[in-house]
């Protein structure tokens, strides 16, 4: 699943600092924590966000540490909540594309935090029937 990731957020990593202003990198590193609980994340977190923040001409490491404290907000609640369901998936990229938009964008806000969590919720399907099709065929 990891290497899918690593594709997905290279990709995210050209779209957004090229092409739109949708938190692309966010989305996938949130489907990413929520599907894989990987503490590996975070090490794709910060680099992205270097990245990000290099590509998009912006302070480098404010990406990073928004990226960062949002997963490690998602690993703090994991015991509390169930992350695996839509409606987490949708509530917490709306919050976090919020305030990320709030900190970068400063334009069309909530049209941008309603489409970023519609993809999330589509990309979660996707994740959610790839893992289980993968799982699948491990036990056959």
């Amino acid at each position: 699943m990891m290497p899918v990731i690593l594709l997905l957020l290279i990709a995210g990593l050209v779209l957004e600092s090229t092409v739109t202003t949708l938190p692309l990198i966010l989305i996938i590193l949130i489907l990413a924590t929520v599907t894989a609980k990987s503490q590996s994340v975070f090490a794709l977190a910060f680099v992205f966000g270097l990245l990000l923040d290099l590509f998009a001409m912006r302070t480098i490491g404010v990406s990073s540490i928004f990226l960062l404290v949002c997963i490690w907000l998602i690993f703090l609640y994991q015991r509390k909540f169930e992350i695996r369901t839509y409606y987490f998936v949708f509530l917490s990229t709306g919050i976090a594309s919020f305030f990320f938009l709030m900190l970068f964008s400063q334009k069309d806000i909530i049209p941008e935090v309603l489409l970023s969590s519609i993809i999330s919720i589509a990309g979660f399907f996707i994740f959610l029937r790839v893992s289980h099709i993968k799982t699948k065929q491990q036990t056959l």
